[in-house]
């Protein structure tokens, strides 16, 4: 990567800190809504499947992944940190 970023152009500027944290993070930020809000609407007309992901972090913590996929896209919903696994059965979609 490092020879690529040699190789552009010279007078090449990258935006200033300033302009990465606000006006291109809320330009980045509201692309990614309207392209949930569309994934989303296309859970009325084609469906979608609710899948769970389980598994433990580095610290050894227990951490599920509540994830909807469908056609046009998966789309994270929610994380749950758990202290025991066998709580994992009082989770419903009503924590959504």
């Amino acid at each position: 990567m490092i020879s690529i970023v040699r190789h552009y152009d010279l007078g090449y500027l990258p935006p200033s800190y300033e302009k990465l944290r606000t006006t291109l993070l809320k330009g980045v930020k509201n692309d990614l809504i309207k392209n949930l809000n569309v994934v989303k609407e296309s859970w009325k007309e084609i469906g979608c499947t609710i899948t769970c992901d389980d598994w433990t972090s580095v610290d050894n913590i227990p951490l599920l992944n509540i994830l909807c996929v469908c056609s046009k896209g998966d789309f994270f919903c929610k994380e749950f940190i758990q202290l025991a696994r066998q709580k994992w059965q009082f989770i419903s979609l009503t924590h959504f």
